[in-house]
């Protein structure tokens, strides 16, 4: 498995992407130590269920303050 990690980040050095790769496996080892579920629920915690919903999140917002910016521009050039 952590050819296939290497291989997509062969561009950085090896040691780096290994060392990186084991220290999040360490984390979530320790997770789920801490929250007594197992490593693939931590799994489809984190990347089904919690990041998808962060990135929905953080673009609604994105999108309200587009809007919000192009009002308050609106308001801003129609008071000239």
């Amino acid at each position: 498995m952590i050819e296939q990690v290497q291989a997509a980040f062969d561009w950085l050095p090896t040691d780096l992407v290994n060392s990186l790769f084991w220290l999040c496996v360490e984390i979530m080892q320790w997770l789920c130590a801490l929250t007594g579920i197992s490593y693939a629920a931590l799994n489809i915690w984190l990347f089904v269920i919690i990041q998808p919903t962060m990135i929905i999140v953080l673009f609604v917002l994105w999108i309200r303050a587009r809007k919000s910016a192009r009002i308050l521009h609106r308001e801003l050039t129609s008071v000239k």
